[in-house]
């Protein structure tokens, strides 16, 4: 019988959980930080197949099967509600720690039967473009944008 180390049990959720944090934290940014979400799911990768060898499960191919699809859909589960709660934070934030800018609609296409949109805003030198599915608008319009100030491209429109 083998002995299972807790430590190495432990070593697979802490690779879980700091994966899933790399990715929800990281992939939202717009320079070379997006690129630390990988990072993150590999990380997340290693940890979720290390997992089950921990336990020391023996696998036959029906086992197996059933494991590993109970396995995929809970931890997708998992991780998708991760996601929904980051989100929700995300969209708290910010709805409370916003700031406020105008900005300017310089495109609009049409495009797949919905007009899109192109409004840009400068934040510290540095001009920031983003695209929205809107019809509301045209180019050369004034809107209210709020935005976060650790990442610029996160934001939404408030009115015209």
């Amino acid at each position: 019988m083998k002995i299972i180390k807790k430590n190495s049990i432990f070593q697979a959720l802490i690779a879980i959980i700091s994966g899933i944090l790399f990715c929800l934290i990281f992939s939202f940014y717009q320079d070379y930080r997006k690129y630390l979400a990988t990072i993150g799911f590999f990380i997340l990768i290693y940890g979720t197949f290390n997992f089950p060898r921990l336990l020391s499960i023996k696998f036959n191919t029906k086992n197996f099967i059933k494991f590993f699809t109970i396995y995929f859909l809970l931890t997708l589960s998992f991780i998708g509600f991760i996601f929904f709660l980051w989100f929700r934070y995300q969209d708290n934030r910010l709805q409370n720690y916003g700031h406020y800018t105008k900005a300017i609609v310089v495109d609009k296409e049409l495009i797949r039967g919905e007009y899109e949109i192109t409004y840009s805003y400068n934040y510290k030198n540095e001009k920031i473009k983003y695209r929205v599915t809107n019809s509301d608008f045209n180019i050369g319009d004034s809107i209210l944008v709020k935005f976060m100030t650790d990442n610029p491209y996160q934001n939404e429109i408030i009115e015209k």
